[in-house]
């Protein structure tokens, strides 16, 4: 499969936040395209970055270990980082890594965009 249909970006950007939509397979060969979009964006220092995963339908270590990676810079930059994920494909991955306990997962994108601290994903 060709990477470049295999992951597709596109980007809202409203002069203080950043959304970046995902969709399709992140996985290892996709994991360089995400985390060069996402360094591009951080080059321009919003106020915000989201990375919208609902689209997303295959979610690999890598693309999580980008997530992970673009969680870290945006601290040190002071970008605040959030994460849509919701779901068996995205969220329940993450769940079971303990990644929902280090980055902003949110359920959509309009919460994301609220900025209200996600609340505790469900155990059981």
């Amino acid at each position: 499969m060709n990477t470049a249909s295999a992951l597709r970006l596109s980007e809202h950007d409203d002069g203080h936040t950043v959304v970046l939509a995902a969709e399709g397979i992140m996985d290892m060969s996709a994991a360089p395209i995400l985390t060069e979009r996402i360094r591009t964006v951080l080059r321009r220092r919003p106020e915000a970055l989201i990375v919208d995963l609902s689209g997303v339908t295959f979610l690999a270590t890598a693309g999580m270990s980008v997530l992970m990676e673009a969680g870290r810079k945006s601290e040190e930059l002071a970008i605040s980082f959030r994460v849509v994920a919701h779901g068996p494909v995205t969220a329940k991955p993450m769940q079971l890594l303990g990644i929902h306990d280090l980055l902003d997962i949110y359920p959509s994108v309009a919460t994301a965009l609220g900025g209200t601290p996600p609340s505790p994903a469900p155990t059981g």
